[in-house]
């Protein structure tokens, strides 16, 4: 899905994409139902609550920590969240979604 995304002009940082794969949202019709008003704040506190726990850290290197979290939230992803560019290129991936299906 993520390739055809690419394809349409919609381009997402790697954590992005490695965050809503790991929430689910790996298929362009999950994407396309994507909850207008909740969907992001979803994606982060799930993020959040699953992948900053100190059990599931202890296991990544500094480089998985990027990949997860991004850049500047890999040494503190206790308070991950993504910046407005993200949120915007989230949004616009959920619209192609939809345009796609």
């Amino acid at each position: 899905m993520f390739i055809l995304l690419k394809q349409r002009g919609v381009h997402l940082k790697s954590h992005v994409e490695n965050s809503l794969r790991f929430c689910g949202y790996c298929y362009v019709r999950t994407l396309a139902c994507f909850d207008r008003e909740n969907g992001i704040a979803d994606v982060e506190d799930c993020i959040r609550r699953n992948l900053a726990k100190p059990s599931h850290l202890d296991k990544l290197t500094n480089d998985e920590r990027r990949a997860t979290f991004g850049d500047y939230f890999a040494d503190n992803p206790t308070e991950f969240n993504f910046f407005p560019g993200d949120r915007q290129a989230i949004r616009m991936a959920v619209e192609t979604a939809r345009e796609i299906v």
